[in-house]
């Protein structure tokens, strides 16, 4: 973690380094913005819906042990809003500056995996409004969809 913020870090200064008299900043090169987007959107966003995701088998087997306790069934809830929010702020956070080019066909397919997974998300939310075990078993292939295509996603940005 400190050598990813020191990287970080050095990257900001080179930056701010190039500001010339009448601060006028010279853009980054197309490399330079692909380390950032890769360091500051595109992997802490894949890492975090990949991590909840693989917490789901978890969450359905501690639910499992009572569908009718209401702490299980709270706990259950909390989780489905925990991927709710980390969708919406890696979704969000994909869309908060332009993409380089040579990572376009990475992100579509993080987007991809985004939106499968929300589509698990419904499938968590209409369970907790029917109780129907359907939904749980669509949700865990959505969510199995959805971690393959962002682990699909990690490669197209090494073979760029």
């Amino acid at each position: 973690a400190d050598k990813k913020k020191r990287a970080e870090y050095d990257t900001l200064i080179a930056a701010k380094s190039r500001v010339k008299a009448g601060s006028k900043l010279e853009p980054l090169n197309e490399g330079e913005v692909r380390e950032l987007f890769l360091r500051q959107i595109f992997m802490p966003s894949r890492t975090a819906i990949v991590k909840v995701l693989k917490k789901y088998k978890k969450e359905l087997t501690d639910l499992s042990l009572d569908i009718y306790d209401d702490e299980l069934v709270e706990n259950f809830t909390a989780y489905v809003d925990e991927v709710e929010s980390t969708l919406l702020k890696s979704a969000n956070s994909f869309s908060s500056r332009p993409v380089p080019r040579s990572l376009d066909a990475a992100v579509q397919m993080m987007r991809y995996a985004i939106a499968q997974a929300s589509d698990g998300l419904d499938e968590l939310k209409r369970f907790c409004q029917n109780y129907d075990y359907d939904h749980l078993h669509m949700a865990q292939n959505l969510f199995r969809e959805s971690t393959d295509l962002s682990r699909q996603a990690l490669q197209l940005t090494k073979s760029c």
